[in-house]
């Protein structure tokens, strides 16, 4: 799939150097040393081109040519305070583009985002020499969402330039942030055109599968996953999608032991990548105990490439569990909650990775006056970013205050997206540790969360090659079983804070009863039924998630049972889960009892 950081191609290394300077210098000594600075930061010297231009500044400090010239060897060693001073001093003698896009580029890597796109509304960028300033100005409109106004602009520059592959990219990332899947994907076809390089097409390729994967389109998914693979046999993910298909079987998985997956490629998390594809090939031929085997090598590698690299940080959501619980202590559930009213109402779909978030979400998004938004980040990244004074929270209006203001800023990113339907679906399934803020912040929020059996889920996590930084605890059965004690510890202080406005929803119930379960689910989120919740799987949407090819086949009711194929291996678990399970359920189901709050669920 199509990530963000396919927008990423305005970095400094794309601005041209300057012209020839500007204005005559005196004496011929300076003119050579001028000269020489050209030369070094031609080369890409950058720092010996910083101590020369220090020196020629009493001589040339009203030269623009200078001071443009000296703005961008700052930007290009990252100093962008000293990069703005120099290209707002070359703005007083020069107000060209070239002058001002330098100062954007360096207001940008100041995180000045406003003010950097402020400078290049001023200028013309339109001319092919001030490309660079579009595609800065593209990589700013992304980061501030305003992918219609981006879309528009992109697609005036791409009639005008149409062999510019950076603009089929960044055109396919913005549709697919519209919703356009099948827009993306004939911007990738236009963009593949223009490669040269067969590992570059390879995962362009792979990006044009992974949408017709997201569309449920087999057929066209494993035809460009083997494209992907002509390009470069060693592309892992397109080979792990082939096993995932079922499209390796007898003709494409050139990979038959761990030992050669090694021989292709040294790095850990892509040796990873190929050991799940192996792990997935086996067990499509029912050779379970040999799957495992690759299972574990495969997660024993990423998690060895996650800690490495310091992208896994277990403490981390600890402690900001224990932050938000410490916060919500002063919240009192007997007292009023937030008097405000969306306009849009948020319906958010949580719970355990792997747990059926993604079929809740299909079910209401099928519902006319919802509209499903997948994985939104915001939620979970408000919240770490949390900045308070103690003061400010030490009384229930207190935190309610807060979480009106964090709902606010949720609501600035989510309304929009909307399309005119009165309610959304966000179904992170990490918000479960945050959902407190989206509750206490509005009185119409409400919560789904999903119960799946918990050795059904851990499997179903463990054995999933997820390449995200924050699902790096999925490569450990220790590290999930403590996942899932810390989130079922956490929906339980949820419950007790606000009972009623939690839906808990099994998921096994829920594919075993499913006009029941279904018709429960609607009438929670206070909407009217209607047939095309039962019959989700028509949705012409894209899914974005793991479960994308499931969800188009309708309700599958066996998933639950696929962990007993491996039971020689998950035994050793599955007592301690089944355990976390019943002492968290009935702690739950006690509090509504000794309450009298009424516990919603379809258990």
């Amino acid at each position: 799939m199509i990530s963000k950081g396919n927008t990423n191609f305005s970095s400094p290394a794309n601005i041209s150097s300057p012209m020839q300077p500007n204005v005559l210098m005196s004496p011929t000594k300076e003119q050579q040393a001028f000269a020489r600075l050209e030369k070094v930061y031609i080369k890409a010297d950058y720092t010996t081109a910083e101590k020369l231009g220090r020196r020629l500044w009493k001589s040339l400090r009203d030269d623009p040519t200078y001071l443009k010239l000296m703005g961008l060897i700052k930007i290009k060693l990252e100093k962008y305070e000293d990069a703005a001073k120099y290209s707002k001093e070359a703005q007083k003698y020069d107000v060209t583009p070239e002058a001002t896009i330098n100062l954007a580029h360096a207001l940008f890597g100041l995180k000045s985002f406003q003010d950097a796109l402020d400078e290049l509304n001023k200028v013309d960028i339109f001319e092919k020499q001030f490309l660079h300033g579009f595609k800065l100005k593209a990589k700013l409109l992304f980061k501030k969402e305003d992918f219609d106004i981006l879309k528009e602009e992109l697609e005036f520059y791409i009639d005008k330039y149409k062999d510019d592959l950076d603009f089929f990219m960044a055109h396919s990332a913005c549709e697919t942030e519209l919703g356009n899947t099948e827009a993306s994907i004939r911007s990738l076809h236009s963009a593949v055109k223009l490669i040269t390089d067969t590992k570059h097409k390879s995962r362009v390729y792979q990006d044009i599968a992974h949408f017709y994967n997201q569309l449920g389109d087999k057929k066209e998914s494993i035809k460009f996953y083997k494209i992907a693979l002509e390009n470069n046999p060693k592309n892992s993910s397109a080979l792990r999608m082939l096993a995932l298909l079922g499209g390796t079987k007898g003709e494409v998985a050139p990979i038959k032991s761990a030992e050669e997956a090694f021989k292709i490629v040294e790095n850990k998390a892509e040796r990873a990548e190929l050991l799940y594809c192996m792990a997935d090939s086996a067990k499509s031929n029912k050779e379970y105990d040999l799957a495992i085997d690759f299972y574990k090598l495969g997660a024993q590698s990423m998690l060895e490439a996650r800690i490495e690299s310091g992208l896994y940080h277990p403490l981390r959501k600890v402690k900001m569990g224990q932050l938000i619980i410490e916060i919500f202590a002063n919240y009192d559930t007997n007292l009023n909650a937030s008097s405000h009213v969306d306009e849009v109402k948020k319906l958010f779909v949580v719970g355990m990775p792997r747990s059926g978030t993604t079929l809740t979400e299909s079910i209401i998004g099928a519902h006319s006056r919802a509209e499903p938004l997948g994985e939104l980040p915001y939620l979970m990244g408000f919240t770490n970013r949390l900045s308070f004074k103690k003061s400010d929270l030490a009384d229930h209006d207190g935190v309610v205050r807060f979480s009106e203001k964090i709902l606010d800023s949720y609501a600035q990113k989510v309304d929009p997206k909307a399309n005119g339907k009165d309610h959304i679906v966000d179904k992170m399934p990490t918000n479960a540790h945050a959902i407190g803020f989206a509750l206490a912040g509005t009185a119409t929020s409400k919560a789904i969360n999903l119960d799946r059996d918990p050795v059904a889920v851990a499997w179903s996590i463990f054995s999933r090659f997820f390449p995200a930084s924050q699902m790096a605890f999925s490569y450990s059965f220790d590290f999930i079983i403590n996942e899932y004690r810390m989130y079922m510890n956490m929906m339980n202080f949820w419950h007790q804070k606000f009972p009623g406005r939690i839906f808990d929803l099994n998921y096994e119930t829920l594919t075993q009863d499913q006009e029941r379960s279904t018709r429960a689910i609607i009438d929670f989120c206070e909407l009217d039924f209607e047939d095309n919740c039962l019959n989700f799987q028509n949705n012409t949407r894209a899914v974005k998630t793991a479960s994308s090819q499931q969800v188009k086949k309708g309700m599958y009711k066996g998933s639950s049972e696929e962990w007993k194929k491996y039971a020689s291996f998950l035994n050793d678990y599955s007592d301690e889960l089944y355990q976390i399970r019943e002492d968290a359920l009935k702690d739950r189901i006690a509090f509504y009892e000794q309450s009298g709050n009424t516990y919603y669920s379809n258990m």
